[in-house]
């Protein structure tokens, strides 16, 4: 894991962590912007526990 510095996540971290260690099934849904560290914050939370996977709009989809 990268230790560059990860600002103004640690709630967000917070919550993802209190809601992927309940018992069941979840689906997680992170968009935003580029360069926001959306993966990094993903990789923190599954840390070898998990799947995820990665997608993107098709070219042209509506």
């Amino acid at each position: 894991m990268s230790q560059q510095k990860f600002t103004d996540r640690k709630n967000r971290l917070k919550i993802l962590e209190n809601a992927y260690s309940n018992e069941g099934s979840s689906l997680f849904i992170i968009y935003g912007r580029k360069r926001v560290k959306k993966i990094e914050l993903i990789n923190r939370i599954i840390d070898k526990r998990g799947v995820y996977f990665p997608a993107r709009k098709a070219v042209g989809s509506s």
